[in-house]
């Protein structure tokens, strides 16, 4: 009989909640699950993939819980400390390549400082939330463009409607796709602003223009900016 192997474990904060939560480092079968992912090259296979290897490393908890930031953060954390928590990221810019040492370990989450709660009146208002990560291996909802992603987007950023105390939650998606159609501009507006402002993994390096000697800012704030994921 092999011997049983164990593995050590450490602890991260969700950003989200401030909660730890312990993990182990990704071994060889997480390694596969990510390759196969790349591998399809869609967007909803490699979201699938990170969540699996997250939910498979935590030791207390649920990935399937979590945020899509709160999800990033914990797999480049855990990608940090099971490979290296150095990746090297390249950048083009009016012909000329930069190349990047990132240290995974400064990578913050970025939040906006946005209120979650919109008022439409003095009394009527909509609770916001962020949406799960699974939302985004979602096939079906991950296909749509334009306008019709963007609204099933809100209609999963929306935590509940309230009038003074009272809340309001006993509705279909469809009723609440039709009672948005019916908000002021100014209201929708903020609901854009909410949405499009959503906290992301963040990651900020200095580095001068190779052609006019000028300071610049390399930005990094989506998972597939980091890495290729293997």
């Amino acid at each position: 009989m092999l011997p049983k192997l164990t593995h050590p474990t450490f602890n991260v904060q969700i950003p989200s909640t401030k909660k730890n939560v312990s993990l182990r480092p990704m071994l060889v079968k997480e390694e596969k699950i990510l390759l196969m992912a790349k591998e399809s090259g869609e967007d909803a296979d490699i979201m699938q993939a990170v969540l699996q290897v997250v939910n498979n490393c935590m030791i207390n908890g649920d990935a399937n819980k979590l945020t899509v930031f709160d999800l990033e953060f914990l797999f480049i954390r855990l990608r940090a400390n099971s490979v290296n928590n150095i990746t090297t990221v390249e950048l083009t810019s009016e012909g000329e390549t930069y190349r990047f040492e990132v240290d995974l370990h400064k990578v913050e989450v970025k939040f906006p400082g946005h209120d979650k709660r919109i008022m439409l009146d003095s009394k009527t208002g909509i609770m916001m939330k962020y949406p799960e990560a699974t939302l985004f291996n979602d096939r079906e909802f991950m296909a749509l463009e334009g306008q019709a992603f963007y609204d099933a987007l809100a209609l999963n950023c929306i935590d509940y409607v309230f009038v003074g105390d009272a809340v309001h939650k006993g509705y279909t998606k469809r009723d609440l796709a039709e009672w948005l159609e019916n908000l002021d501009m100014k209201a929708s507006e903020k609901l854009r602003e909410f949405i499009m402002n959503m906290p992301t993994v963040h990651y900020e390096q200095k580095y001068t223009n190779k052609k006019t000697g000028a300071e610049e800012t390399l930005t990094l704030r989506a998972l597939q900016d980091f890495f290729m994921l293997a």
